[in-house]
């Protein structure tokens, strides 16, 4: 039984992993006049015993047409460190769990222990938003990343399910013409709201700072690549392997 009926009114699905602009493809859609929903995980959902599965044949049932889901995947280093600043810094004050920005460890931590932190919890993967959204509808559909074809004029693949119709692509490319890349997935103009950007973060500053200096033991790196390596071949064109190699360059210590 679902939570939100209206789930089965959906125009897009918005299903993708902590900072990879989910709020900011949400409400362009919206703005634009299609009904989306944004979330990271199936929990958030509360789609019921039924699960993801359940949901989509329910979507289908009601329409006789496959429900429109996107994801993307970011640079696994780049999108951690977003994802470590908004977990300690947005969050809290987002889930009313502090009164101010004065009380969350990114403001009261100096930048140097925030380093520290990040590290030991990337190293241990316990780091907020850690593992790939786009995995969990692997798992639970069954996919095989294979079967993902590109789209005409565009960097965006999709697969072609008949509950499901899924598109996927790399965060660095689909944001530099946001717009157009929005425009080509849906087939219309899209009207852009761009939404949760780290410039317009009170810890901005702080942020730049951090990620300067921050240096990390390779084997941290690696192990944040090796997880992702099947998305980071799907969307790269070089091998993994030069990929890790340039992480480890940029971020080593």
């Amino acid at each position: 039984m679902l939570s939100d009926p209206l789930l089965l009114d959906l125009d897009f699905l918005v299903f993708s992993s902590h900072k990879t602009g989910t709020q900011t493809i949400r409400n362009s859609l919206r703005a634009s006049g299609y009904r989306a929903v944004h979330c990271h995980q199936v929990s958030h959902l509360e789609l019921g015993d039924d699960g993801l599965r359940g949901y989509l044949d329910a979507y289908f049932a009601r329409h006789r047409e496959p429900l429109d889901l996107i994801t993307l995947f970011r640079e696994p280093i780049d999108r951690h460190i977003s994802s470590f600043f908004q977990g300690y810094g947005s969050r809290p004050l987002n889930e009313k769990e502090v009164a101010n920005k004065t009380e969350t460890l990114i403001y009261k931590l100096p930048v140097d222990e925030l380093r520290e932190r990040f590290i030991v919890e990337l190293e241990a993967t316990t780091l907020i938003g850690f593992s790939e959204s786009i995995h969990e509808v692997a798992a639970e559909l069954q996919l095989n990343f294979r079967d993902a074809v590109k789209m005409p004029e565009s960097d965006t693949l999709v697969m072609h399910l008949p509950t499901v119709r899924i598109f996927l692509s790399g965060f660095e490319r689909f944001f530099q013409d946001f717009g157009a890349s929005l425009s080509r997935i849906v087939g219309d103009d899209i009207a852009v709201r761009n939404s949760n950007q780290s410039e317009a973060k009170w810890y901005h500053e702080k942020y730049l700072d951090f990620r300067r200096g921050l240096k990390l033991p390779p084997a941290v790196i690696e192990g944040a690549y090796l997880p992702k390596r099947d998305l980071i071949e799907l969307f790269y064109e070089e091998p993994f392997e030069t990929l890790l190699h340039r992480a480890t360059v940029r971020y080593g210590d």
